[in-house]
């Protein structure tokens, strides 16, 4: 795992500059209920992705994996995906289940003539883990890259997703899983707060841009390909400048944690968002990320909606906008 940015001669106090080393509650692996699978496929499933989500999807081989977005005209953020590229004309979207159905709707208005079709992988059921010692007997011993996928038989698949830290994301096409259920994805979910990975919901979608959930930063928004929906809004952010919020990790003393979308404070008044958040094994302790409006802000001081204080951290990358302030 790459050493995380040490920024903290250059953070305002209050802004820690690496999250929490210990990786709590991701001991299990886990199904994790609240992503479903959507099957694209056809002749031309590579070119109508490409013209439609922000990252370079075309440019994907089979077997690779990759954090991709889909926004709407004005620029914002509808869902965001693992894309994993089966074969030559076949992908797989992983996403949240509450805007599979809503999403696969509204793309099939686009596909016109293009020969792709959409389908909810309704039967499947998706996993997750972060050792290979909790990966189901048929992939021990194997060696799965970041980035890389793999078919494991007929029925399962696994996809190595992360960036700094192996994480696992498994796939079995007729809900058959062959995981323990202990904490309904729990763990995978503080997986993604810890590495910065932003998964957007049905109450968060169309609310961000994707650089306020520093998808540029993860490998989910390329500058170098052909239009897609909101893209002169989402460039016009880069080369003009007006970037205004980015994405950060925080911790907390909650009893339960906040949902998407609720907001953070500072003295009263409201200075960003909640991505995501997720209980730790710690009972009373939270983990999350929130997107944050850091132009003059003073990192200390945050608070949820409740009142209870939030300690931001930096995730493990560097944010160009938080090094230079």
């Amino acid at each position: 795992m790459p050493n995380r940015p040490d920024l903290e001669a250059d953070l305002a106090p209050g802004l820690e500059a690496s999250a929490p080393q210990n990786r709590p509650g991701l001991a299990r692996a886990s199904r994790c209920a609240y992503l479903a699978a959507v099957s694209c496929e056809g002749e031309d499933a590579a070119a109508f992705l490409d013209a439609q989500l922000t990252s370079a999807v075309a440019d994907l081989e089979p077997g690779a994996a990759a954090a991709s977005a889909w926004c709407n005209p004005k620029g914002r953020v509808v869902a965001t995906f693992h894309v994993v590229r089966d074969d030559a004309r076949r992908f797989l979207l992983i996403l949240d289940k509450t805007l599979a159905e809503p999403v696969v709707e509204r793309l099939r208005r686009f596909v016109l003539r293009a020969r792709v079709a959409f389908t909810v992988l309704e039967n499947a059921a998706v996993g997750g883990c972060l050792e290979p010692a909790q990966l189901p007997q048929a992939a021990r011993g194997q060696r799965i890259e970041r980035g890389r996928a793999r078919a494991l038989n007929e029925r399962l698949a696994v996809a190595n997703v992360g960036l700094y830290a192996d994480r696992y994301l498994l796939l079995a096409a007729h809900g058959d899983l062959p995981l323990a259920d202990p904490d309904a994805g729990r763990g995978w979910r503080i997986g993604e707060c810890l590495d910065g990975v932003a998964h957007v919901v049905d109450r968060t979608s169309e609310l961000f841009l994707p650089q306020a959930v520093n998808l540029d930063l993860t490998g989910g928004l390329s500058f170098r390909k052909g239009c897609y929906p909101g893209q002169e809004i989402v460039a016009r952010l880069r080369y003009l400048g007006r970037l205004k919020s980015r994405m950060v990790g925080f911790r907390a003393q909650r009893a339960a944690p906040p949902a998407p979308g609720d907001a953070l404070f500072q003295a009263g008044r409201k200075v960003g968002q909640v991505v995501a958040a997720a209980p730790t094994d710690e009972p009373g302790r939270i983990l999350g990320l929130a997107s944050v409006h850091f132009i003059d802000l003073d990192w200390s001081g945050l608070t949820l909606a409740d009142g209870a204080a939030a300690l931001v951290h930096l995730p493990p990358y560097e944010i160009p906008e938080l090094a230079a302030s």
